[in-house]
């Protein structure tokens, strides 16, 4: 800006003048209003940033962001934080930011029940173990996570796959079995559950028989083999 200054005699005349340049620098930068303190929300949702808002007092702002995740942990949180610039006409800017935090996803493995199962024959005693189990309060999809033996009270009760099954031969008595679900995506995401299985023992069925009269002077055999019409399991013993 120019500022010319006049000086004029009595009459009126300009007998003078003399100017001077005025130079106006605009130095301050935008003022952000207040954004949003670090919040959480729910595994796989959506983040959603507040609007920047900014002003200056000599002219119009223009606003920019920038959006930095970071690594997602091995459970599957992570952070993103959107950072704001306001810049004016003559270039003076400032920067504002907001963190949005995402949770880890939510695994709820949930213990099970076997049905009963003969330890002398054998068999499955629950089938499917994730029939039940959940991932952020959903049904969990077999594809998408891993399932793996931790530990059982009896070596002939094991995680065949997702079932729950009882060898042949182990004995009766209540047994736990010990199953641990990963999520594929974030293998570091995990929970256990434990199955109860109950292995009864197998029927004896032993057979009253009736022998042969036997003369108590000489003696003899009055039957052989008691076991020929004895029952293990329904079925004539061996």
């Amino acid at each position: 800006m120019t500022e010319t200054w006049t000086a004029t005699d009595l009459c009126g005349r300009a007998i003078g003048s003399v100017s001077r340049i005025i130079t106006v620098d605009d130095t301050t930068a935008p003022v952000f209003n207040s954004l949003p303190s670090p919040t959480s929300i729910p595994y796989k949702a959506t983040p959603s940033f507040q609007q920047a808002v900014a002003t200056d007092t000599c002219n119009t702002v223009n606003l920019t962001f920038n959006d930095a995740p970071t690594t997602p942990n091995c459970n599957g949180s992570y952070s993103i934080t959107r950072t704001w610039t306001a810049k004016d006409f003559c270039n003076n800017s400032s920067t504002a930011s907001q963190i949005i935090n995402i949770n880890p996803a939510q695994f709820d493995a949930i213990d099970d029940a076997g049905t009963v199962v003969n330890g002398y024959t054998g068999g499955t005693s629950f089938t499917n173990v994730l029939v039940n189990d959940k991932l952020n309060g959903v049904l969990v999809v077999p594809s998408e996570v891993t399932t793996t033996f931790v530990s059982s009270t009896n070596a002939g009760v094991s995680l065949d796959g997702t079932d729950v099954k009882v060898a042949a031969g182990t004995p009766a008595g209540n047994y736990t079995l010990r199953y641990k679900i990963c999520e594929v995506l974030n293998s570091g995401n995990c929970d256990e559950a434990d199955v109860t299985v109950v292995v009864t023992k197998a029927s004896i069925d032993a057979i009253d028989d009736a022998g042969m009269a036997v003369n108590g002077y000489t003696g003899g055999t009055s039957f052989t083999n008691v076991l020929v019409n004895d029952k293990l399991n329904g079925v004539l013993v061996v």
